[in-house]
């Protein structure tokens, strides 16, 4: 396992202790996706490159996220259900 890094340093699966838990990490076209589920509801995603840093993050409503569960057949929201 190798550390996935913001600004040149390693986070946590809670990042930076803001309540942000991370809930799966996918690879996408030679980069990675970090989900996170945050305070009420707040979804995002990182892409990270391929050596795990930073390159972008994107918020996502409820709705997204659900369509997301469907696609990775993964509980993102923590629901109990997938999509």
């Amino acid at each position: 396992m190798r550390p996935v890094t913001f600004n040149g340093q390693n986070t946590s699966p809670i990042f930076p202790s803001t309540g942000w838990t991370a809930r799966g990490v996918w690879p996408s076209g030679g980069n990675y996706q970090v989900f996170w589920r945050g305070p009420n509801n707040a979804f995002g995603v990182w892409t990270l490159n391929s050596n795990r840093g930073f390159v972008s993050a994107q918020s996502f409503s409820v709705t997204q996220i659900r369509q997301l569960e469907t696609q990775l057949t993964f509980d993102l929201n923590q629901s109990g259900a997938v999509g």
